[in-house]
């Protein structure tokens, strides 16, 4: 008897498992009720409708300290020095 090639082999498997991989997946309901406004921020329109103001601030980029990833790959290996902003928002 002569052995069936991998190819089908692996076809069949697919088949078979196709209705538990579908049962698997998860699904997320949308809302259904429509938002009651929209509002686009980028204009001077949409912000007065909502009395929002664009506000700013430069930043400085400062030195500060900081850790190296540790075998726990968390901020718990040897001290360094990175870069950071000033003020933070």
């Amino acid at each position: 008897m002569r052995p069936r090639p991998p190819a089908l082999a692996r076809a069949a498997l697919a088949i078979l498992a196709w209705p538990s991989l579908a049962a698997a997946q998860a699904t997320v309901d949308l809302p259904v009720i429509l938002p009651a406004a929209v509002v686009d921020l980028r204009t001077p329109q949409g912000a007065a409708t909502v009395q929002a103001r664009w506000r700013y601030s430069d930043v400085k980029v400062v030195e500060t300290d900081h850790r190296g990833a540790g075998p726990d790959l968390r901020a718990s290996g040897p001290p360094n020095r990175t870069n950071d902003i000033s003020p933070h928002a």
